[in-house]
């Protein structure tokens, strides 16, 4: 780390601190996260408080972590903007979630000193990557409104649905909208219909109105298989890769592209494998028919030489 990145995201926490109305939404995701963890503290004033690994020590980063929440706060600790940037960037590099995800939210302040939406979009997706629900939210916004990423709404709705599995409400009303337009996910309004009424009744006002205006179109029936849905759901954190999230997305890329995956339900089925096949075959590549990163990255990016405006 040099001390060049450290005056940096001092500044912005700086910036932060003072912030105004246009990035009040992004602060607030800054208190939750600093709220959240003083409370796991038992000592505001001990710098090497107990930790959370097996054999009751902390962690480096989750040390460096906590001090640098403090030195934010001034919680026990002098009010240090430049110590408490040292040490988050020290604990986001050791791959600390929570510290990635602060400081991907802190350089995607827009009316930050030096904000820098990419820096933004790479240290949220390392988050994201570890399983971050709010991280996972955060790039998938990023990548729906093009900041610091090319825009991508089949790979945003990929991240809201992580998301959203996790119990995330704003990713859960982000993901129906997506589906309920058909943008970046087929239209599906049973399944906009389960993330809609689990918005709500996490609180989401929107969502609840939406719900309202769209249960009318579904019939008595297929409303019964919503609530039914809702009634089964349980939050939980995405699971091994290739996860039903991101095998929607290779199911929704390879229709797009003209190779029949079956129904895009995230269940890797005979038709998706033939399917997954077929694409290698007509671009030469080999393949079994499973998920791979090289399939992705090539499905991603012809999407996205398609949504290219035409001259």
């Amino acid at each position: 780390m040099t001390r060049t990145w450290t005056l940096i995201l001092g500044g912005l926490i700086g910036a932060a601190l003072a912030a105004c109305t246009e990035v009040r939404s992004a602060m607030d995701e800054i208190s939750t996260t600093v709220d959240r963890e003083f409370e796991r503290l038992t000592d505001g004033s001990d710098e090497s408080a107990s930790g959370d690994q097996e054999d009751g020590t902390t962690s480096d980063a989750e040390r460096d972590y906590r001090l640098g929440l403090r030195h934010l706060n001034g919680e026990g600790v002098p009010k240090d903007l430049d110590k408490s940037a040292q040490l988050l960037l020290a604990a986001a590099e050791q791959g600390h979630a929570d510290a990635q995800y602060m400081v991907g939210v802190v350089f995607g302040l827009p009316s930050g000193p030096k904000h820098d939406a990419a820096l933004s979009a790479a240290w949220l997706e390392r988050a994201a990557d570890q399983g971050h629900a709010r991280a996972q939210f955060s790039l998938a916004d990023a990548f729906a409104n093009g900041r610091g990423v090319k825009p991508e709404a089949a790979w945003a709705a990929m991240w809201y649905r992580r998301a959203a599995l996790q119990g995330h409400d704003e990713a859960q009303y982000r993901l129906a909208m997506l589906e309920i337009a058909g943008r970046g996910s087929p239209r599906d309004w049973e399944d906009a219909g389960l993330w809609l009424n689990l918005a709500a009744k996490a609180g989401h006002e929107d969502a609840a109105r939406r719900w309202q205006a769209l249960a009318p179109r579904l019939g008595a029936a297929r409303r019964a298989k919503v609530e039914a849905a809702v009634d089964a759901f349980r939050p939980a954190p995405t699971g091994a890769l290739p996860d039903p999230p991101l095998l929607r997305f290779v199911q929704y890329a390879l229709a797009k592209l003209g190779h029949d995956p079956g129904s895009i339900d995230g269940l890797a089925g005979p038709r998706t494998r033939r399917a997954i096949i077929a694409y290698g075959a007509t671009r030469s590549r080999r393949s079994d028919g499973t998920v791979t990163p090289a399939l992705v990255t090539s499905l991603r990016a012809e999407l996205r030489a398609r949504a290219k405006p035409r001259a």
